[in-house]
C-alpha cells in the first residue's frame, strides 16, 4: 500500500470538514488580532516606529526618500497609509523638508506628539496595519503547513502562530520584522516553483516578491545565497528526473538544459526585479524629491565614517560587498536610497553593536541568537518543535522531505547569517525563522507520523501550554521570556534593548506612578524617543538615550543634586549599554569619576559666587574652556554619576517595574549616599 499522502485524504471526509475547519481558521485569526490589538492600544510608541511612520508618509505623500536609513520602503509605506487622511501635516512635513538635514525621528516625533489627544489613535491606526500584514503571514503559514501535512497539522500551525508570544510582539508594531519574514517565507515557496516552471505570470510574481523583500529591510539580501542554495536543490532533485528511459547522449542534453534553467530564470528574475526596484523609486537615482525644499542637503557618498579602528577591512567578503556597493553607486545602477541602506547595515554589521546577554557586555557575540531563541520562545513551541523533531526521526521513511527542503535551506542561511553578524540588538532579527518552525510543528497532525495518537494529543497539551503562556504575559509580549528563564520579571537580568525594552512601557508606568504617589520627587532616565509628558508623567530628568526637548541650555550650569524620591530606570539605562561607560564598573571609570566629581565640587563653588555678576561668571566660562568645554564637562559628569548609580543598583532588586521594562527603585538618603559616595560597586 503506497505511503499516505496529505491531499490523498477521502474527498467526501474533507468536504464535510471543510466548514468546521473554515470556522476553526476564522477563530484563530481573530484571536490573533484581537490579543495584537488589545495589547497594541496599551503601550508608547516603540523606538523605531515614529522614524519609519515619518519615512513612509514622506514617500507616500512627496516620493521622498531620503528619511530612510535602511531600504524599507514597503512596510514604511504600509504602515503611513491612515495618515494620508491627516491634510496638515503636508505643511509640517515641508518645512521639515526645509532644514539642512533632514532627520525621521524628528519627523516622526512631530506628526506623532503634534497633538498629545490624537497621538494613540494615530499609532494605533498605523499599528493596526501591521496587524493585518500579520494576519496574512498567518495564512501563509496555514497554507503551506496544509499542502505539507493536511489540515489537521495546518490548524496546529495555526494554533501555534495565533498565540506564539515572540509573533504577537512584532506583528502588531510599525516595524518591519513581520514584512521581512512574510516575504522570505514566499520567496523560499515561489523561487523552486519559478525554476521548475519559469511562466511569465509566475516570475513575475516571484520577482515582485523578491523587490518587496528587498525593500522591507536590509536582511532580504540574503536572498541571494539562497537563490544558489534552492538552485543546488533543485538541480540534485531532479538530475535523475526522466532521465532513464533516455540514452546517454539525449540524458547528457537534458542535464545541460536543467542546469541552465536556474540561471536562465536568475537572469530574467534579476532584470524584473532591478526594473522594479528603480519603479519603487520614481525611476530617480537622488532620494530627494523635488516637492521638498532642501536647501543644502545633499545625497551622500557611500563612505565610512566610523573611527579608522572600527573600519572593516577592504578584504573578505564585507570588503567585496563594500566595492560592489561603491561601485553600483558611482554607475547609478540602483537608486541611491537602497544602495545606501544596504551599506549601511554592511558596515554596521562588522563593526558590530554593543550589547548585553545574560550578564555578560560584548560587541557582539556568535551565541546570541541562539540564546534569545532559547529563553525569548515560549515552553509551548519549544515543545512542540521537540515533539515534530521526535516525530520526523520516528517516521523518517515518510516525511515529504523534498516538499520540506526549500524551508532547510532557507533556515540553514539565515542562521548562519545571524550567528556571524555582530548586530546583537534585539531577538526580533530572527523572526524570520518563526514561520517555518510554525510550519514544521504541523507535522505531528500529519498522516505520515509513527504513534499519531500520542503526539497529536501532546501536541494540542503543548498547544494549553503556549495559550496560558501567552494569555499570562498580555499585553506584555515584547517583554516575554518564558519561565525556564525566570519569566519576564527577571528579563532585565537576560537581555535588554528591543528584546525586552524598546520605551514602550510610558503608559504603564504612568498607571503606576499614580497609584503609588507619595509626594517624594521622581526621576526618569528612559530608553525611547515617545515623550513622557504625553502619558502624564512628570518627572525630574536623568541621562536617558536621547536628551529631553528642553536638555538644550545657553549657558552651562553645575547639575542638580540628586534626592531621595522613586528612581524609574529602563533596563537597557541600567546595563549602561549606549553609555561612555559601557558594561560593569570598573577601576578606570570610577577613577574617571572622581576626578569629574572634584571637577564639578570646584566649579559649584566658583559658580555659586559669581552667579551675581555675569562678568565673573564669563570668567568661569573662560577658565573652563568655553562654554562648550565646560557643557561637555557637564554631560560627561551627569553621565558618570548615573552610570555609577546604575552600577550600584544593578546588585540589589528593583522595588517595583512598569511592564517589566521600567525598573523602579525607591532610594533613601543612606541608598544615596552609597551609591553616589561609598565604597565602588564591584560587579562580580
Amino acid at each position: 500500500m503506497p505511503a499516505l499522502s496529505a491531499r490523498g485524504q477521502n474527498l467526501s471526509l474533507a468536504k464535510r470538514l471543510q466548514p468546521t475547519l473554515l470556522l476553526a481558521v476564522v477563530l484563530f485569526l481573530s484571536l490573533h488580532f484581537f490579543l495584537g490589538f488589545s495589547s497594541l492600544v496599551r503601550e508608547s510608541a516603540t523606538f523605531d516606529e515614529p522614524a519609519h511612520i515619518a519615512a513612509g508618509y514622506a514617500i507616500l505623500a512627496f516620493r521622498e526618500f531620503s528619511l530612510l536609513d535602511q531600504p524599507k520602503n514597503i512596510p514604511c509605506m504600509w504602515t503611513a497609509l491612515p495618515l494620508l487622511t491627516y491634510p496638515p501635516f503636508l505643511l509640517e512635513m515641508k518645512q521639515s523638508g526645509g532644514q539642512k538635514k533632514i532627520n525621521a525621528l524628528t519627523v516622526g516625533k512631530t506628526l506623532l506628539d503634534r497633538d498629545y489627544s490624537n497621538t494613540g489613535k494615530m499609532l494605533a491606526q498605523c499599528r493596526a496595519m501591521f496587524l493585518l500584514a500579520g494576519i496574512a503571514l498567518a495564512l501563509v503559514v496555514f497554507v503551506c503547513s496544509r499542502s505539507l501535512f493536511g489540515n489537521k497539522g495546518a490548524l496546529l500551525s495555526l494554533a501555534a502562530y495565533a498565540l506564539c508570544p515572540t509573533i504577537l510582539a512584532h506583528a502588531r508594531l510599525a516595524t518591519t520584522e513581520i514584512y521581512v519574514a512574510l516575504f522570505f517565507t514566499l520567496s523560499a515557496i515561489l523561487i523552486p516553483k519559478a525554476m521548475e516552471r519559469p511562466r511569465p505570470w509566475l516570475l513575475g510574481l516571484t520577482s515582485l516578491v523578491i523587490t518587496c523583500l528587498l525593500l522591507s529591510n536590509a536582511s532580504g539580501i540574503l536572498v541571494l545565497p539562497l537563490y544558489f542554495l534552492l538552485s543546488a536543490w533543485w538541480l540534485f532533485a531532479a538530475q535523475n528526473t526522466g532521465l532513464h528511459e533516455t540514452g546517454k547522449r539525449e540524458r547528457t542534453a537534458k542535464m545541460a538544459r536543467r542546469a541552465l534553467r536556474p540561471v536562465f530564470t536568475a537572469c530574467i528574475l534579476t532584470s524584473l526585479v532591478v526594473m522594479l526596484l528603480w519603479a519603487f523609486h520614481g525611476f530617480r537615482f537622488d532620494p530627494r524629491s523635488p516637492a521638498m525644499e532642501h536647501g543644502t542637503l545633499e545625497a551622500p557618498e557611500l563612505t565610512d565614517n566610523s573611527p579608522p579602528s572600527a573600519r572593516l577591512p577592504e578584504r573578505g567578503l564585507s570588503g567585496l560587498a563594500i566595492a560592489a556597493l561603491r561601485a553600483a553607486h558611482q554607475k547609478h545602477l540602483l537608486p541611491h536610497a537602497f544602495l545606501s541602506g544596504i551599506y549601511r547595515v554592511v558596515i554596521m554589521s562588522g563593526a558590530g553593536r554593543p550589547s548585553f546577554m545574560n550578564g555578560e557586555y560584548t560587541n557582539g557575540h556568535w551565541a546570541y541568537f541562539p540564546y534569545s531563541f532559547l529563553v525569548k520562545t515560549s515552553l509551548g513551541v519549544l515543545l512542540l518543535l521537540f515533539l515534530a523533531a521526535e516525530a520526523a526521526a520516528c517516521s523518517w521513511r515518510t516525511i515529504p522531505w523534498r516538499a520540506m527542503a526549500p524551508g532547510a535551506m532557507f533556515f540553514t542561511v539565515y542562521t548562519a547569517a545571524s550567528l556571524l553578524t555582530k548586530i546583537n540588538i534585539g531577538h526580533r532579527h530572527i523572526l524570520p525563522l518563526y514561520p517555518f518552525l510554525l510550519i514544521f510543528i504541523g507535522l505531528l497532525g500529519s498522516p505520515y507520523i509513527r504513534y499519531k495518537g500520542f503526539h497529536k494529543a501532546a501536541g494540542w497539551i503543548a498547544v494549553a501550554l503556549l495559550a496560558a503562556e501567552s494569555l499570562l504575559c498580555w499585553p506584555h509580549y515584547l517583554a516575554f521570556f518564558n519561565a525556564a528563564a525566570g519569566g519576564p520579571s527577571q528579563g532585565y537580568r537576560r537581555l535588554v534593548d528591543s528584546s525586552l525594552d524598546w520605551g514602550q512601557d510610558l503608559p504603564a508606568l504612568s498607571r503606576w506612578l499614580a497609584e503609588h504617589q507619595d509626594g517624594a520627587p521622581v526621576y526618569l532616565s528612559y530608553f525611547g524617543n515617545a515623550e513622557p509628558s504625553c502619558h502624564g508623567i512628570q518627572a525630574e530628568k536623568l541621562v536617558g538615550f536621547l536628551p529631553w526637548p528642553d536638555a538644550d541650555v545657553k549657558d552651562p550650569v553645575p547639575p542638580a543634586s540628586l534626592l531621595p524620591g522613586t528612581y524609574c530606570v529602563s533596563a537597557t539605562m541600567l546595563h549602561q549599554i549606549y553609555s561612555p561607560f559601557f558594561g560593569k564598573w570598573t577601576p578606570g571609570y570610577e577613577e574617571q569619576y572622581q576626578t569629574l566629581s572634584k571637577f564639578m565640587k570646584k566649579f559649584e563653588r566658583v559658580y555659586a559666587l559669581s552667579k551675581e555678576t555675569p562678568g565673573d561668571l564669563e570668567q568661569v566660562y573662560l577658565a573652563g574652556g568655553g562654554k562648550e568645554n565646560l557643557a561637555g564637562f557637564v554631560d560627561m559628569y551627569n553621565k558618570a554619576r548615573f552610570a555609577r548609580l546604575c552600577a550600584w543598583l544593578r546588585q540589589g532588586e528593583p522595588f517595583a517595574s512598569a511592564g517589566y521594562s521600567i525598573l523602579i527603585y525607591k532610594l533613601d538618603r543612606a541608598a544615596l549616599e552609597a551609591a553616589l559616595f561609598g565604597p565602588p560597586p564591584r560587579e562580580a
